[in-house]
């Protein structure tokens, strides 16, 4: 059971919230470019948010995939579109539903749930034997050099069990919130930079990169572009993508 299986309503609550409307799709965006006409496969798409944009972006075709079977269940709930299909399936088991037979695969929030190294390994081998040689990742994941913060901030509130630097693959958790109130928490895994280059070498991918996020302040206030601002100097997100080796 996913712990996404019990929360997966009031996540809904802050799946479109501002840092992901106005950073995490911009810094997608400029990862992965032009899409039109590509075969993607968006892998942990939760109830298909970011599924649903790469098709407006102009992608053929899209499966979304991810582990909480309630997730995909909402997804198709809110998509009545030909051109997206769900799956209810683990990123590391994507070779039992897919070959070799996407242009592109996704991962919004995908690796920082890997619980290991060996973990980490296995979503990326079974993501790059989905992709077609030459195929491409991109995702967003925890930022190796995010400094954890104490109080809310963002909306968010990140506890950790235990103090100074934080571990390579150290538990944590996210409160999301809104006014007033909790919405819900997540619990995910810092891992240090050499730990993903390290993976993503040893699983066929080349041209490793990492991708600092960007802000889209168009119709920003100058409260909204303050609030991103301060995010910016210290966010928790970072882009990486990389190709599959020929």
């Amino acid at each position: 059971m996913s712990q996404y299986d019990s929360i997966s309503e009031q996540y809904l609550r802050v799946e479109q919230d501002a840092i992901k409307r106005r950073v995490v799709l911009p810094t997608l965006r400029s990862m992965i470019g032009d899409i039109r006409g590509l075969s993607v496969l968006d892998a942990g798409c939760g109830s298909g948010y970011f599924t649903r944009i790469l098709r407006r972006w102009g992608a053929r075709r899209v499966f979304g995939i991810d582990v909480s079977a309630r997730q995909i269940a909402l997804a198709r709930e809110r998509s009545r579109d030909g051109g997206i299909d769900y799956r209810a399936l683990a990123a590391a088991d994507i070779g039992r539903e897919f070959g070799p037979e996407f242009d592109l695969v996704t991962g919004v929030f995908l690796l920082n749930y890997a619980e290991s190294p060996l973990g980490l390994i296995k979503m990326l081998a079974a993501i790059a034997g989905a992709l077609r040689e030459g195929g491409r990742f991109a995702g967003i994941t925890q930022s190796p050099r995010f400094r954890f913060y104490r109080g809310i901030r963002f909306q968010r509130r990140f506890r950790r069990q235990a103090a100074g630097p934080p571990q390579d693959g150290e538990k944590f958790f996210i409160e999301f919130h809104a006014p007033g109130e909790m919405v819900c928490e997540v619990y995910c895994y810092h891992w240090k930079a050499a730990t993903y280059r390290a993976a993503f070498a040893e699983t066929g991918f080349r041209g490793f990169r990492w991708v600092k996020p960007l802000a889209d302040y168009a119709g920003c206030r100058a409260a909204e572009r303050e609030f991103f601002a301060g995010y910016l100097k210290n966010p928790h997100i970072i882009g990486l993508k990389a190709e599959k080796r020929a």
